[in-house]
């Protein structure tokens, strides 16, 4: 006697595989927080929903070949960016700078191989020679960084070399 199979378990069968799938990688980096709340681990089960059903429908809808880890590590970092304008909030870092009279240059910046070419600028302090007793003004300032300069003739010379040899 022959039957015929309903849609509905033809359905199932072809895409029972899914929900394997979906557990198999929400369990990979799964959030398992205990808490005393009982919605806390629906709203964690739901989060680690989320993050997968999105990484499975951008897997399937872009060419991209992001593992499960770095999606959600793109993710995390699209959502706790901050810009270098926004401000910043909380306690004031605890380090200390050596000297609040001089200007701090970043590494990034310090060896980046451009032209700090001095520029003119309104007066500021010399990075250099300015100390808190004997503060020295200047009009010049590196171009890249910012840091005010004081150029002499000697002064001078060395800047262009300490460049030129970079």
């Amino acid at each position: 006697m022959e039957i015929t199979c309903l849609s509905l378990i033809n359905d199932y069968n072809r895409h029972m595989g899914y929900v394997d799938k979906f557990d198999m990688l929400k369990s990979l980096y799964e959030i398992d927080r205990k808490s005393r709340k009982w919605w806390h681990p629906i709203f964690w089960f739901f989060l680690d929903a989320t993050v997968v059903n999105s990484y499975i429908i951008s897997k399937s809808r872009l060419t991209n070949n992001m593992t499960l880890k770095q999606f959600r590590l793109s993710v995390v970092s699209g959502l706790i960016r901050v810009d270098s304008e926004t401000p910043k909030r909380g306690r004031k870092s605890t380090e200390k700078p050596l000297n609040k009279f001089k200007t701090v240059v970043p590494q990034e910046l310090r060896y980046d191989k451009n032209a700090h070419m001095p520029v003119h600028t309104t007066s500021r302090r010399c990075s250099q020679c300015s100390t808190v007793k004997e503060p020295h003004r200047t009009v010049w300032m590196r171009s890249t960084c910012n840091v005010g300069l004081c150029l002499s003739k000697t002064q001078k010379i060395v800047f262009i070399f300490s460049i030129r040899s970079s």
